[in-house]
């Protein structure tokens, strides 16, 4: 149940990222809602796991900030 927090908000960081990736390559700004159309499962799940990966690394960053802190 500890690893929810970092599922939840996953696959809205992991579709962030990958729009702002998508800038370096592409002009169309509904590049990514259209590969997301054609390819829901495949898009959601590259989401959830790219953004699972930096949520994580996020919350270690912040976990040792606040040790330092106090």
């Amino acid at each position: 149940m500890g690893e929810l927090w970092i599922l939840i908000p996953a696959p809205f960081m992991g579709y962030f990222v990958i729009d702002h990736f998508r800038k370096l390559f592409s002009d169309d700004p509904n590049f990514v809602r259209e590969v997301f159309k054609s390819q829901p499962v495949t898009m959601v799940a590259a989401a959830t796991a790219l953004g699972a990966a930096i949520v994580w690394g996020l919350s270690e960053v912040g976990q040792r900030f606040v040790g330092i802190l106090f």
